[in-house]
């Protein structure tokens, strides 16, 4: 998980705690590896401040999540100050977002977590789906490999003289 929280100890805090329940974290101060990781499809999701969202360029943030694999819908958690929520559209270019209150209690930060976490493993199972039924259409479409063998492949002198000749059959005499 990657967790974005530029002002003060919130990255700290959330990073133990996620820590604390075996959640593997990683802090993101200005959104960056976020990027990346829209892109690329490695990390689980991520837990946003608002103050964090704020602060991103909007721009690439909705690129990259335009820009994700055909299979991914990047999980988002948002730790959202009680009755300040954005009405910019910034919440809403997150697509697949949670939105947690502040003050939050621990518990539905880590059931949020966890939410994530097993939405994300769902879709990298469809994805491991896909590209096996992508493989299997392509070896279906494909013609198979041809065959050495001395009946298809010309000799070094050339290529191989008929070696059927018919029978000539006798008239047997009666």
């Amino acid at each position: 998980f990657l967790v974005i929280a530029p002002a003060g100890r919130d990255a700290h805090v959330i990073s133990e705690l996620l820590k604390g329940a075996s959640i593997a974290c990683c802090d993101d101060r200005d959104g960056e590896m976020l990027l990346e990781a829209l892109v690329s499809g490695e990390a689980a999701g991520a837990i946003v401040t608002e103050e964090a969202l704020i602060h991103m360029d909007r721009q690439r943030l909705k690129e990259a999540i335009e820009g994700q694999p055909p299979w991914s819908d990047f999980p988002f958690v948002l730790l959202a100050r009680r009755g300040e929520t954005r009405s910019d559209g910034s919440i809403e270019e997150l697509v697949n977002v949670t939105i947690i209150e502040r003050p939050l209690h621990p518990a539905s930060l880590l059931s949020a977590a966890r939410s994530a976490l097993r939405a994300r493993r769902r879709q990298r199972l469809a994805a491991t789906h896909l590209e096996e039924r992508e493989r299997r259409i392509e070896r279906a479409i494909l013609p198979p490999p041809m065959i050495a063998s001395p009946l298809r492949s010309p000799s070094a002198n050339g290529p191989k003289q008929n070696s059927f000749r018919p029978r000539r059959w006798k008239r047997w005499a009666s």
